[in-house]
This record gives structure tokens, C-alpha cells and sequence, in this order.
């Protein structure tokens, strides 16, 4: 319909002004397409503005240009009911389109209701593992001499030199009554050691790349020292994550609005295609 306004806009037109006349014919086949043109500059708008999503288009929305034998009739004959009949439909399957998003962000936010209590649960653990090893660690905390930490840290810089590449994980001795484990897969560029008090407790990785012989007990023992602070981080990431569990249950118990809409919206097309065919 806007086509036509090119034989007056375009180049060579020698008048000066022009007048455009659009003439809308009743019972005929204009309701239609100026229907069609409707839903096109809703959707071009929505695209400029940028502010279209998948809910705007989808490949259904070809099915809202095609008019059954019925309706064609309707049309030729004037009933106005088609109109109600278009904008019935068009709005069933923008519905539909939202009514399957929704139920995919659904089932999203299920699986992460699971992620998030798995979570939870891990962190809790970790939690009281963390509060059990910094008090282990202050009750059985003992001094060492130079020596002393001379002697481990040579023992453990060799160890560590053999453990390149070794496909499991090894004990290589005790340091205040925690484990010293060698972790599999080391690389050499990464040096590092495990250390749990416990099987199945919290396991801590300490860094031993730089550090000297006489230094790694002391790298050691700042980690265990600083216990505390991991612990309240783990305190305050439980926290975040009780923040998220009850966000998802609050969005999971609205449910899907959309279903009881499409149902509706459904019911009333298929009584006004009753009523076109009875007319018809």
C-alpha cells in the first residue's frame, strides 16, 4: 500500500504538492492487509528500537498470512468478525511462543534449583570441615627449628621433583598432623602440595613454586593460619547461595500464567471460527 506513493515521490515529479488519498473499502479484502502491514511495522519497530526478543518472531508467524476458504468468503461478504477472527489468532500464537519460553525457563531454573541445593550442601560440609581443621590445627600447632624446617623442606622439594607427571596421588609425610599429599598430573612449571587433615575433609593446596627449602613449612603455615578467612568466605558464599535458592523457588512458584491465557485465548477462536462457519 505504501509502494504506490513512489510514483509521486520520485524523481522528475514536476508538481509541487501532491495529495495522497488511501481508500479503505468495507467487506473487502483491505481489513487483511492492513492487518498484515500491522503486525510487519510492530515487528520492524521492535527491531529498530531494540527491543525484540524470540517471543516477537518465529517462524509460526507465516501462518498469520494465510487465509482458509472461510475466511476469504467472510471477508468478500463483509462479516466483520473476521477481523476479531485474525486478531484472535495472532494473539493465540504470540501466546504460544511465550508459553514455550516460559516453560524452558522453567525447566532451567529447575535444574538450577538442583545445582544450587547441591551447592549448599557442599559448601555446609566444607564449612564445618574448615571450623574442625582451625581448631585441630591450633591444638596441635607445634614450633619448629631451623633446622628442622631446613630438613622437611629439602625431603619435599625432592619428592616434588619426582613427582612430575605421576598419574595418582601419593602421601609424602605428615606436617602438624596433617596429610602432605603429592598431587597426580603435577607439572613442573606448577609445583604444589595437598593438605588434609582427614580423609573425605577439606583438602588445601599450597603453592610451592619460589619458596626454599627452609621457606615451604612457612608457606605451609600461613595457609593454615589464614584458615579463618576461608572460612568466612565460605561463610558469606553460603550465604549468596540461600540468596539464589530462594530467588529460583519464588520464580519457580509462579508457574507458567501463560498456560491459562493460551487456553482461554484458544476457547475463544475456536468459538469464533464456529460462529464464522454457521455464518458462512
Amino acid at each position: 500500500m505504501v509502494q504506490r506513493e513512489g510514483r509521486l515521490i520520485r524523481q522528475g515529479n514536476q508538481n509541487p504538492e501532491v495529495f495522497i488519498y488511501r481508500y479503505i473499502t468495507e467487506g473487502s479484502f483491505d481489513s487483511y492487509s492492513w492487518q498484515l502491514l500491522e503486525s510487519k511495522q510492530k515487528f520492524i519497530s521492535s527491531f529498530l528500537e531494540g527491543t525484540m526478543d524470540e517471543s516477537h518472531r518465529s517462524d509460526s508467524d507465516i501462518a498469520d498470512t494465510v487465509l482458509s476458504y472461510a475466511e476469504a468468503k467472510a471477508l468478500a461478504i463483509g462479516d466483520s468478525l473476521i477481523k476479531t477472527r485474525v486478531e484472535t489468532a495472532n494473539r493465540l500464537e504470540r501466546l504460544r511462543i511465550a508459553q514455550r519460553q516460559r516453560r524452558k525457563r522453567l525447566l532451567e531454573m529447575r535444574d538450577m534449583e538442583r545445582a544450587v541445593r547441591m551447592e549448599i550442601k557442599k559448601n555446609e560440609e566444607l564449612i564445618l570441615c574448615t571450623r574442625n581443621d582451625i581448631n585441630f590445627y591450633r591444638t596441635h600447632r607445634k614450633r619448629m627449628s631451623e633446622a628442622e624446617r631446613r630438613s622437611f623442606g629439602e625431603e619435599l622439594l625432592a619428592a616434588l621433583a619426582d613427582n612430575v607427571g605421576r598419574p595418582s596421588e601419593r602421601l609424602f609425610d605428615w606436617y602438624q598432623k596433617f596429610q602432605v599429599l603429592l598431587p597426580a598430573w603435577m607439572p613442573a612449571e606448577s609445583p604444589s602440595i595437598i593438605l588434609i587433615r582427614q580423609q573425605g575433609g577439606a583438602r588445601y593446596t599450597v603453592r610451592i613454586k619460589g619458596a626454599s627449602a627452609s621457606g615451604i613449612s612457612r608457606r605451609i603455615d600461613q595457609m593454615l593460619v589464614r584458615l579463618p578467612g576461608a572460612l568466612q568466605r565460605r561463610k558469606e558464599r553460603l550465604a549468596l547461595l540461600y540468596r539464589q535458592l530462594d530467588e529460583v523457588r519464588k520464580e519457580l512458584s509462579v508457574g507458567n500464567p501463560y498456560d491459562e491465557m493460551t487456553e482461554k485465548t484458544a476457547g475463544e477462536l475456536k468459538e469464533i471460527d464456529r460462529r464464522l462457519h454457521l455464518s458462512a
